[in-house]
């Protein structure tokens, strides 16, 4: 998958992702899943993929723990945007707000505050892969963004009164939605006829 996704082409992997999720991994005729597999990992590796292909960046790590000097604690965005050596933007995909319905509001403060802990200072991470370790520095103008893939399976008007309230949060914290209307794991369709059905 080398070619450019367009939102269309991305919530259509994503769909494609909840769909491949309900069936077990190993196949035997008598074998059926009952909850889906979790999909959040995958989704967050094609959401760096979407993300590499459009933003301009030198690297994107994916579930990356952070370690700023002078912190005690780790911090683990799931996606870390670099560019020219400094950290540029973190972001946090969440496939719907679940159980963080009531707030995604005291969620962003969070963000909004740890920003002005950690704006100019140095982080360490490492390499999943290889455990090499890489230092860079956080932008002065860094931003975290919470990218909510449906947004269902919240009340609208709760959903409208938290995104009025994060524009309160300016540039640092921002809020984007990438499909309204039908979630991307409703059952009965195909990937196609679903993404019909979705406004993206």
């Amino acid at each position: 998958m080398n070619k450019i996704m367009d939102n269309k082409g991305f919530i259509l992997e994503i769909i494609k992702l909840y769909q491949k999720a309900r069936i077990s991994k190993f196949k035997d005729i008598k074998i059926r899943r009952g909850r889906s597999h979790s999909i959040s990992s995958d989704a967050e590796d094609l959401f760096a993929l979407f993300l590499a292909k459009k933003v301009p960046c030198d690297a994107i790590y994916i579930d990356q723990p952070i370690s700023i000097k002078g912190r005690k604690s780790q911090f683990y965005p799931d996606i870390v945007i670099v560019r020219n050596n400094k950290i540029t933007a973190f972001c946090d995909l969440k496939m719907d707000l679940g159980r963080k319905r009531d707030k995604l509001t005291d969620i962003c403060a969070a963000y909004k505050k740890l920003l002005g802990e950690i704006r100019e200072k140095r982080c360490g991470m490492k390499d999943g892969e290889t455990k090499e370790l890489y230092s860079y520095t956080i932008a002065s103008n860094v931003a975290y963004n919470i990218v909510l893939v449906s947004d269902q399976n919240i009340n609208s008007e709760t959903l409208q009164g938290h995104e009025k309230n994060i524009k309160k949060f300016g540039k640092d914290v921002e809020l984007f939605i990438l499909s309204r209307e039908e979630h991307p794991n409703t059952y009965g369709y195909t990937p196609k006829e679903l993404l019909k059905k979705i406004f993206v």
